[in-house]
């Protein structure tokens, strides 16, 4: 029981940690995608 508990908190640290680096990618993202789009709704080159 004690294994798998550990293996779950492994599971749950680097899940977490996944997770940490994805949201500020992800928010990169958003800026870049919104970027673009407001530049299509003013009609300038992408």
């Amino acid at each position: 029981m004690d294994a798998v508990d550990d293996g779950h908190q492994a599971v749950g640290n680097r899940r977490r940690r996944l997770f940490g680096s994805l949201k500020k990618s992800r928010r990169d993202i958003y800026q870049s995608v919104n970027q673009t789009a407001n530049r299509k709704r003013l009609n300038l080159p992408v």
